[in-house]
């Protein structure tokens, strides 16, 4: 992976010059082409000694708001340096890169902004906790009618897939510091609510919409509502839930009214390190080879594939 700085970029060779400036003290430096050079021997940073690194390292260099310069290998922290330090708002994104040895120097071809896969979907979770949309494709209303949804009460409902994406990410403490008190399974049965917004995380399935619907008109357990697909709804299930509300509703719009927000949160992968993802599909191997796979078996496979691949890449791009 590159970061891509060439000559005729005067941006890019600006921002590693000032990284150069911070780093060469420690005898690291990124050169013109962006990449990061980390003598093997007698070289340390911050007190902390790169002789430990091998190919295949993920390495991570990154500078908060504070001006802290940290380093990052496979996910955790190396090092946290006051001693090395950047002016506030200078390369606050970090670089990431993957290991190459050549000789006596370890080389690091970076990249700058890219987030790690659990921190992009964790902050896309939180947003969806938020009750915001962000950089995600909304489906519903404009803005948001609550202004502090970060700390207000609201309750979390998901399905099978939508428990497996936010398990490694956000435990119970995170959960109730951004105001989940109670979080259950959409399949299950569930009681009444009322007077608190109700965030809904699951797959776009018509098994999962049944069962919203279901609990907008029939059951009528929650005042207000925000749908969260996991990945992007095709415009055939939506016709097919906006439909079956206006049915169930039988000239009640009360029951429509109970959705505040429909939004494709492209989260359909579960994010198991900084650097590794999984799809999320046991056993796709022998299924896809087996004598008695359908056509129609074939396709689902390769759609859900297809969506989690699509969900990686635009998380990270948010």
């Amino acid at each position: 992976i590159h970061i891509g700085v060439t000559p005729d970029d005067p941006k890019a060779l600006a921002k590693s010059a000032n990284l150069n400036t911070h780093l060469e003290e420690h005898s690291w430096w990124v050169d013109a082409s962006g990449w990061l050079h980390i003598p093997d021997e007698g070289a340390s940073l911050c007190g902390w000694s790169s002789g430990d690194l091998k190919a295949g390292d993920l390495v991570a260099i990154t500078c908060p708001e504070d001006g802290t310069l940290c380093v990052y290998v496979n996910g955790r922290r190396k090092v946290q340096g006051r001693e090395a330090r950047i002016p506030s708002g200078k390369h606050s994104k970090p670089l990431y890169g993957f290991i190459a040895l050549t000789g006596n120097v370890t080389e690091v071809s970076l990249v700058e902004g890219m987030l790690n896969l659990q921190e992009a979907e964790r902050a896309s979770l939180i947003r969806m906790l938020n009750l915001s949309v962000g950089t995600g494709d909304a489906r519903g209303r404009g803005a948001d009618p609550l202004s502090e949804a970060s700390t207000q009460w609201k309750v979390l409902v998901y399905d099978k897939s939508g428990k497996e994406v936010i398990a490694p990410l956000l435990e119970i403490g995170a959960l109730r510091h951004h105001g989940v008190t109670l979080y259950l399974q959409l399949e299950d049965n569930r009681q009444a609510v009322s007077n608190v917004p109700v965030v809904y995380f699951m797959d776009p399935t018509k098994e999962n919409i049944d069962r919203l619907v279901a609990d907008c008109c029939d059951k009528k357990l929650y005042d207000q509502v925000y749908v969260n697909f996991t990945s992007r709804v095709s415009d055939d299930l939506l016709k097919y839930m906006a439909g079956s509300m206006l049915e169930k509703s039988k000239g009640n719009p009360r029951n429509i009214s109970r959705v505040a927000k429909v939004v494709d949160r492209y989260c359909a992968f579960v994010a198991l390190s900084p650097s590794t993802f999984s799809l999320n599909m046991p056993r796709v191997y022998s299924q896809l080879h087996s004598r008695k796979v359908t056509d129609a078996a074939i396709e689902g496979c390769v759609d859900r594939i297809v969506n989690g691949l699509l969900s990686m890449l635009v998380t990270i791009r948010q």
